[in-house]
């Protein structure tokens, strides 16, 4: 959402950097396994692999890449927080974050149960129990389709049925 007043459009806006920053992703190169992957690729890639080793390894390829561009990032984090308090540039524009922030919490407090449960179960269902779950295994599981469509129909409604998510085809029946 665009923020309406003449002084947080100058505490955040920051074109030239975002422009930078938008440069350097793009140039970025995660050499992996003899592949040349481009750095904005790379999340989809790990999401794709199915040994979970790999995922790890690439991942630590792609940390290496963000942990590159972090000077970028932390210049504009830098300018984003160096004028006004920033909750009261954002309130001026007729949005109170500390209000959003009750309702965001709310949120996070009825959904996050529901959700890491079903997570979890998933997890479980390909092998990872134990909490020690990665970012990458978590895309790995969003994406998903490719290791259902590898695996057998039991092991498919298996995961369905643990997640609670139905397909739209064909229906699947949960004991």
């Amino acid at each position: 959402m665009p923020i309406q007043t003449a002084t947080a459009q100058h505490s955040f806006e920051t074109p030239e950097l975002d422009r930078a920053i938008a440069a350097a992703e793009a140039d970025a190169i995660v050499v992996w396994s003899g592949d040349r992957l481009p750095f904005t690729a790379v999340p989809g890639r790990i999401a794709q692999l199915d040994d979970r080793g790999a995922r790890d390894r690439l991942y630590g390829s792609y940390l290496e890449a963000i942990e590159a561009l972090s000077p970028l990032y932390e210049e504009r984090l830098a300018h984003w927080t160096s004028g006004d308090d920033v909750i009261d540039a954002v309130a001026s524009s007729g949005i109170d974050p500390r209000e959003f922030a009750v309702d965001l919490e709310r949120l996070v407090i009825h959904s996050e149960t529901p959700y890491y449960a079903a997570l979890r179960r998933y997890l479980a269902v390909i092998d990872i129990e134990q909490g020690d779950a990665t970012v990458a295994d978590v895309w790995h599981i969003a994406r998903g389709a490719p290791r259902v469509r590898r695996t057998s129909g039991t092991t498919e409604r298996r995961a369905r049925c643990a997640t609670r998510r139905r397909p739209r085809h064909p229906p699947v029946r949960c004991r």
